[in-house]
């Protein structure tokens, strides 16, 4: 659309959660498991009113990984990767944007 600002903002976002899958992937392997294929998704984008559904599923995922660390279903290293998680998505929730995962 040429909306520069708009592009970054979801280029970030993207960014971070492609990162997020990564780390989840790798500490799965380590852990001895085999992460079944992630299923691709086929229907379109819509920018059209994005922010206030982004907003519902950044707040869901800062539910679910509170919950995880709650239950306590983690060992140390696991956890910490959680936890740093959680505090990309709770930037996410409340900024819809910017890159928060630390390198």
């Amino acid at each position: 659309r040429g909306d520069d600002a708009l592009s970054g903002r979801l280029n970030e976002l993207h960014a971070d959660e492609q990162h997020h899958v990564s780390r989840l992937t790798a500490r799965l392997m380590e852990l001895g498991a085999a992460p079944a294929e992630l299923a691709a998704r086929s229907e379109p984008a819509v920018l059209e009113g994005w922010e206030g559904a982004a907003r519902l599923r950044e707040e869901a995922e800062v539910t679910y990984y509170q919950a995880l660390l709650a239950r306590g279903v983690a060992d140390d290293r696991t956890a910490a990767i959680l936890g740093e998680i959680l505090e990309t998505e709770r930037h996410h929730a409340e900024e819809l944007g910017g890159k928060w995962t630390p390198a």
